[in-house]
């Protein structure tokens, strides 16, 4: 109806101009060359004049959006001050800042995970261990691979963009059986094996051969809850069903090793529908909650049997290491409803922040931010104090991130508008003093490196 009525017009213009006494009136064509480009020009000045009145319609309801659109291409630069003094009110809206992407490094991480991959299908596809100097390969147990390797790696495969090598993951991936005689490790199975084929069933938009090989692999694990605490075992036998406590130290597990099942068996009860994952791995909570030492510490070992940490040293290395992780992860993924994981995370890191936090100086003079080990020690009258150890492994370099990922996550007076790095005003007086941790402590991992 617009064109219908451009034209009519249009005709109008010309028969008042054709009429009004010039000398040379237009010939039939002249007059349909004029009235597209009339008609074209007019069309075009609609189209901008809506476009222009649609942006400032968005400018003036929704201003933020517009910042954050500009903010994402032109990118931030800005001077990052860590030492600043930690905020003591809430401060006002500032605006969110992004950092640039490193094409360059992007690409050469791509390139050596290209490479290292290549040589792993060529000389080992399939098997759970690689040795690329000798080109020979290895598996976990006698009774074969269950996937480690190749499943464990399906979501970077993914994330990079690699088609053509994520392809033949998944065929290996649909021939792959669980029905093993064997014992596996429970935590490494969950974690590498049930949580890749979750995170690939997420990235694929949910690809139905992941949901189908998770579930039976769910199910052959669940066998390890059956016990009398609810802790599960530390080994399973995915063909007989039953689980196993370790060899080398029978009747007891380790609070990494039932405390980082969680994210994985909640999802997949998210995504079946079925709450039996989810029961199983929230019963384990309740234990690990009603355990917790006077300092919200987990000792490394606790009593299978009876549900209650015996006294060990207390790390955030090996044997404790994703118990923190997965606390400030279950907060996360419920979407901060269940409070009691924000509660067990908050209790625990401020207890690190007091008594595991050490700074020293190096050789150099530089000074270095680490955590140290609690070793219990028992007095001739029974009494239980703690000796601290100047010792930190590489596994704990894992909590610099985590302190960092709760700073913004659970710490910030707007979880969803946080700038990269963010700025100390958008963090309360926990989440600073977390992050500027966090960020030492990597500073500190990266020096085991020179």
């Amino acid at each position: 109806m617009k064109d219908a009525r451009s034209r009519k017009k249009l005709k109008s213009k010309h028969t008042t101009d054709s009429g009004s006494g010039s000398d040379q009136v237009p010939s039939s064509s002249q007059k349909d060359d004029k009235s597209r480009e009339a008609l074209s020009l007019d069309l075009s000045t609609y189209f901008w004049v809506a476009g222009i009145l649609g942006v400032l319609a968005v400018v003036f309801i929704k201003p933020s959006l517009v910042v954050d659109v500009v903010e994402f291409w032109v990118g931030h630069s800005e001077h990052y001050d860590v030492e600043r003094p930690i905020a003591a009110t809430r401060p006002p809206e500032t605006r969110v800042h992004r950092l640039r992407a490193d094409l360059e490094k992007r690409d050469a991480i791509v390139g050596a995970f290209k490479h290292a991959w290549h040589a792993y299908e060529r000389d080992a596809m399939g098997s759970d261990e690689y040795h690329p100097i000798s080109h020979g390969a290895s598996n976990l147990t006698e009774a074969g691979s269950i996937g480690y390797m190749v499943v464990d790696v399906l979501d970077s495969l993914q994330i990079m963009g690699l088609d053509e090598e994520y392809q033949r993951a998944r065929t290996w991936v649909e021939n792959v059986s669980f029905d093993v005689d064997g014992e596996y490790s429970t935590f490494e199975t969950t974690i590498r094996v049930l949580g890749g084929l979750l995170s690939a069933y997420h990235l694929s938009g949910n690809d139905e051969l992941y949901l189908q090989k998770a579930s039976d692999l769910a199910d052959r694990l669940s066998v390890t809850f059956d016990s009398p605490t609810g802790l599960p075992y530390p080994y399973v036998n995915l063909h007989a069903g039953t689980g196993h406590h370790a060899k080398d130290y029978p009747g007891l597990v380790s609070a990494a090793e039932v405390g980082t099942l969680q994210l994985e068996f909640k999802y997949l009860s998210h995504v079946t529908g079925d709450p039996k994952y989810w029961r199983s791995v929230e019963k384990v909570m309740t234990v690990l909650k009603n355990a917790l030492l006077e300092h919200n510490l987990a000792s490394v070992f606790m009593n299978h049997l009876e549900g209650r940490y015996i006294h060990s040293p207390i790390s955030l290395g090996s044997r404790a290491d994703s118990y923190y992780e997965y606390l400030l992860k279950q907060y996360i993924q419920t979407n901060k409803t269940e409070e009691i994981y924000g509660t067990m995370y908050r209790g625990a890191m401020d207890s690190v922040q007091q008594f595991l936090i050490q700074v020293r100086e190096n050789k150099d003079g530089q000074s270095m931010t680490y955590t140290s080990e609690m070793m219990p020690e028992e007095d001739p009258s029974g009494q239980i104090s703690w000796r601290l150890t100047p010792k930190q492994d590489h596994l704990v370099c894992f909590l610099g991130g985590s302190l960092m990922l709760g700073a913004v996550k659970s710490a910030a007076f707007n979880p969803d508008r946080v700038s990269m790095p963010p700025e100390e005003s958008e963090l309360n007086d926990y989440g600073w003093k977390d992050w500027k941790t966090g960020k030492e402590l990597i500073k500190t991992c990266l020096k085991t490196h020179d």
